[in-house]
């Protein structure tokens, strides 16, 4: 009998989803300067970062980039901006990619290729490790409180 409650504890605990305090999260969000925003609600960072919307104020497209070399910033960004988790983002984009041809995100191993890439990208947003010292090409966007 012990064994049946013992495997529904692992099932919960494996379903349950990953929460990430603001204060660990330890990521900023960046964007190109032409950016027409300063600041961002989660709920508009998570609409924008699962590309259900595609161009800024403005009209200009937006480009969606992500961080792969390090874990820890995904899961924590990923936690608290998107409620998910790597695992589960993999399998929403694999959908997204065959249901409605869209594709993921940009992936850049490091902070200063990812850098790169917003500051020569008009609309290019993206997280880096909080504290990354960024070129001039490149602003910091806020995040607006959850009311």
């Amino acid at each position: 009998m012990a064994i049946p409650r013992l495997l529904m504890l692992i099932a919960l605990l494996l379903a349950a989803p990953l929460a990430v305090p603001a204060q660990t999260a330890g990521f900023a969000v960046v964007a190109h300067r032409a950016v027409p925003v300063d600041a961002l609600s989660a709920a508009e960072l998570r609409r924008v970062f699962l590309k259900k919307q595609t161009h800024w104020a403005d009209g200009t497209p937006i480009a969606v980039v992500e961080m792969t070399g390090d874990p820890a910033l995904r899961e924590g960004f990923y936690g608290r901006i998107l409620n998910s988790t790597v695992e589960r983002m993999t399998a929403y984009w694999i959908n997204e990619t065959m249901t409605h041809a869209v594709a993921p995100p940009r992936l850049y191993g490091t902070a200063a290729m990812l850098l790169d890439y917003v500051a020569r990208t008009p609309g290019a947003i993206g997280f880096v490790p909080a504290g990354t010292p960024l070129p001039p090409e490149i602003k910091h966007l806020e995040m607006e409180p959850t009311p």
